[in-house]
């Protein structure tokens, strides 16, 4: 019981860092504070996931002198699959999936993220706050105590912080295919 709760529990922060609405008592994600990224026409000859990030980290360090320093690209396993199988015209990988980043930047992988979604910024900007311990409340609901049933609930205090004025060292992209064919557009 111990594992199952913990489990659960592990999985819904988990979810709730990466996506949640920030409305009634849910988290503000990680998705829902990054600003959405827009391509600018750059030209790129088959422009790929790697195009796209580093095009994502620069949009984020441009005029803004050195106090972001993008370290990761979160995205869920067929965002990543899709860079990592890329192939060139000789049927060779194009990139190494050993080394565990895309352009420089830490690969994290969350398969709470959309498909087609990806996101780009500096951790050091993203805080996570939390009391100790999970809560286990049990209740009978309803005819639960005469069926020998029982609800349990488990409940976890959180917050994903990123500040107002650091939203700035985070983008989003929630159209990959579509930022693409606008970076392979001549300007």
């Amino acid at each position: 019981l111990d594992m199952f709760l913990n489990t659960n529990v592990t999985s819904k922060e988990d979810a709730q860092i990466a996506t949640g609405d920030g409305t009634g008592q849910n988290l503000t994600g990680l998705v829902t504070s990054a600003p959405a990224y827009t391509a600018a026409a750059a030209g790129i000859t088959d422009a790929n996931i790697k195009d796209l990030v580093r095009k994502m980290r620069t949009a984020i360090v441009k005029n803004r002198g050195s106090k972001y320093s993008p370290n990761f690209v979160a995205a869920n396993s067929e965002v990543i699959d899709q860079y990592i199988l890329k192939k060139d015209g000789n049927n060779n990988y194009m990139f190494d999936a050993a080394t565990g980043t895309i352009g420089g930047l830490l690969i994290v992988e969350d398969n709470n993220l959309a498909d087609n979604t990806l996101v780009v910024g500096d951790s050091r900007f993203g805080t996570i706050y939390e009391k100790g311990g999970v809560v286990l409340s049990k209740v009978y609901a309803g005819d639960q105590a005469i069926e020998d049933m029982m609800t349990l609930k488990a409940r976890k205090r959180l917050l994903f912080l990123i500040r107002n004025v650091d939203k700035t060292g985070f983008l989003k992209c929630t159209d990959i295919d579509a930022a693409l064919a606008t970076l392979a557009t001549a300007p």
